[in-house]
């Protein structure tokens, strides 16, 4: 029985450019389903609302710099959902390795362990705190290092398909796919390094539409969207 769910959501999800009010109550929304059911969640927070590093570099920033950046992002949106969840009675606090003493909490996985056996939702930013480590491996790290039964990725499509459906019709949908078909075929989900250190631990992935009401509970119910295992 699955009691503890690291879900990865991208900056996406919390607006389009900027912040979103309407979108980041859906967040909260969905959180509040998983809880609700006794299930102890964390969350690791992307930042592709505010910037993505790949267009920093593009404009000519070193890519170690996009990096650190990049993780100052996922701060504002860490530091916002923690507040929209307070402020509906939900407990929650906000760990990063990359320290701001007045914001977040410096990360320590015994702690954030604890907080989690108590019902707090623990929200993860700032990636790793080092450069050239996505937030898909971020958050297959942080999912084992808090003992967590299932790593839940967020997206914008119902799981893992043979090639983007949006952007091809007639792909294949897979409802289950294994840890060595997922990388030979090298399926752009999800960062092919998260996928390998997922397997060498057997922690199993589930891929899900995260935009669809009710849809984060169902997929760790097993019945919506992809388990990569």
């Amino acid at each position: 029985m699955v009691r503890r769910v690291i879900l990865k959501i991208s900056g996406e999800a919390f607006g389009r450019s900027g912040f979103d009010l309407k979108k980041i109550n859906f967040i909260k929304e969905e959180i509040k389903s998983v809880i609700y059911e006794g299930i102890r969640l964390g969350i690791v927070i992307g930042a592709g609302n505010i910037l993505r590093g790949r267009e920093l570099v593009r404009r000519g920033f070193p890519l170690v710099s996009s990096d650190y950046i990049g993780m100052l992002g996922t701060l504002l949106n860490g530091a916002i959902l923690k507040e929209v969840l307070i402020q509906d009675g939900i407990k929650a606090d906000l760990f990063s390795p990359v320290y701001a003493e007045k914001i977040v909490r410096r990360y320590d996985p015994f702690i954030a362990s604890k907080l989690l056996d108590e019902g707090i939702v623990v929200i993860l930013a700032g990636g790793t705190g080092l450069p050239f480590v996505t937030t898909d491996t971020t958050a297959v790290l942080r999912t084992l290092e808090l003992g967590g039964d299932i790593f839940l990725k967020a997206t914008k499509v119902g799981g893992v398909y043979t090639e983007d459906p949006k952007k091809k019709r007639g792909v294949k949908f897979f409802k289950f796919i294994d840890y060595d078909e997922f990388i030979r075929r090298k399926l752009e989900v999800m960062d092919l390094t998260a996928v390998a250190l997922a397997k060498e631990k057997r922690l199993k992935i589930i891929v899900y539409n995260f935009f669809k009401k009710g849809n984060t509970l169902l997929a760790i119910k097993g019945k919506t969207g992809t388990c990569i295992g």
